[in-house]
């Protein structure tokens, strides 16, 4: 296993020192006065030689290999202020030590049930930034998984294959009218997506709006979400998620 260059902070002493045991190098964000969250290696802890102090205004100078996030603070506004664009493209995690805690402002509770800290929105709402919780409990399930079923793989072929057998992969709805257009979805055979077509209200040659295949060839996961198209026929509103976080992008095509 490559060593890493990992940047965090200093919000928990006994969680630095043992992370520290990882076989990387830590370099730990100081400011003058080692105010809270920012004292670097300060406190009773025999760091070893793997954790590095490194001065705030300094770190955008620095490589690194990933960015550890620590409190809401470190990922709402330091990584704008001391990081470049290249660095907050790194691969980043965020670890959350306390449980979510409703803001003062929110205690009273609502006249139609108690709010609970679980009403808290994270502070994390990239779907390209998996916090560290989640992604241990979904490599855990994975593992599980693969226990289970790594060696039924010829089986789920066959059963995949019977399926699609029974099922007409060239399939599509029924055409729904709507002005001097009718409008509906199609699939071609061995495709996997959606394809979005309208034509003449009576009749007559189709109009490819979206292609599900051809939109999805580039992406390692692709989920159509909805579509709809405007009221004077030259929109088209569609929403797709390309990385499996349940994250839909909402897009435009104008023709």
């Amino acid at each position: 296993m490559r060593r890493l260059n990992v940047l965090t902070w200093h919000t928990h002493g006994s969680y630095l020192y043992y992370l520290s045991h990882a076989p990387h190098d830590f370099h730990v964000l100081v400011k003058p006065g080692r105010p809270p969250g920012y004292g670097g290696r300060c406190g009773p802890f025999p760091f070893g030689p793997n954790v590095r102090d490194l001065p705030a205004d300094q770190a955008r100078t620095q490589p690194f290999d990933c960015i550890l996030f620590q409190e809401d603070h470190h990922w709402e506004r330091d990584q704008y202020e001391l990081l470049t664009p290249a660095q907050r493209a790194l691969p980043r995690i965020y670890l959350e030590h306390d449980p979510p805690s409703l803001p003062p402002d929110d205690l009273v509770a609502d006249a139609r049930r108690p709010q609970w800290p679980t009403d808290v929105r994270h502070p994390v709402d990239d779907p390209a930034v998996l916090p560290a919780d989640i992604r241990s409990y979904l490599d855990a399930e994975n593992v599980y998984t693969e226990s289970v079923l790594g060696g039924t793989d010829g089986l789920q072929r066959r059963l995949v294959k019977e399926m699609r057998g029974r099922i007409r992969e060239d399939d599509s709805s029924v055409p729904s009218k709507d002005g001097p257009f009718a409008y509906f979805r199609k699939y071609r055979e061995g495709g996997q997506h959606a394809i979005f077509v309208r034509t003449p209200r009576d009749g007559g040659n189709e109009e490819t709006i979206l292609d599900g295949d051809a939109l999805a060839k580039d992406a390692d996961y692709f989920n159509f979400g909805d579509a709809s198209h405007s009221w004077d026929h030259t929109l088209e509103a569609w929403s797709a998620d390309t990385r499996g976080s349940e994250y839909f992008t909402i897009r435009v095509r104008e023709w």
